[in-house]
């Protein structure tokens, strides 16, 4: 069999591709969308905050009660059986991170038949976890929150309460 001695040139055929109209080049491609639904977060109280039983003194009176249920810097009053730090259970989509936001603002106890005034006061709310958390693998984690309790001297006899907001949110 002989060899052509000319080389085989493809610029014509190039040329034509190009040129002919009514020659498709254009490719398709099927793509995909996709997305996922996953578990709104949700907060469920398990147990109050509560300071316990407290006898002010002459002067107004503080003790915090921190996230882990201990009673601490104590003045001006007696506060008897400890405390309880207020706990929640977070439920929502497991290794999820989210963000925690607890009251700024001092809130006011109450009791019946004591007129509002100030009486009893919470403030400096903290938390574990403090700022952020992650929901564990069986889709639910426990918040736990602390405050200080603020009671004056002159405050009536009664059993206080009041509430305060916890609010948690995906981040």
């Amino acid at each position: 069999m002989a060899k052509s001695s000319k080389p085989f040139r493809w610029w014509p055929l190039v040329a034509l591709v190009v040129a002919a109209p009514g020659i498709a080049l254009a490719v398709n491609l099927t793509g995909t969308a996709r997305m996922e639904v996953v578990q709104p977060l949700s907060i469920t109280a398990l147990a109050p905050l509560d300071f316990g039983l407290v006898l002010p003194q002459r002067r107004n009176g503080r003790a915090t009660c921190t996230p882990k249920s201990v009673v601490v810097r104590v003045s001006g009053l007696t506060q008897v059986g400890g405390c309880q730090a207020g706990t929640f259970r977070i439920t929502g989509e497991s290794h999820f991170a989210f963000s925690i936001s607890l009251p700024r603002r001092p809130i006011e106890l109450t009791a019946p038949g004591v007129p509002s005034g100030g009486f009893v006061t919470v403030k400096r709310f903290k938390s574990i976890p403090r700022r952020t958390g992650h929901i564990g693998t069986s889709g639910s984690t426990l918040l736990r929150v602390g405050a200080t309790l603020n009671v004056k001297g002159d405050a009536p006899h009664g059993r206080y309460v009041g509430t305060y907001t916890v609010t948690v949110d995906y981040n």
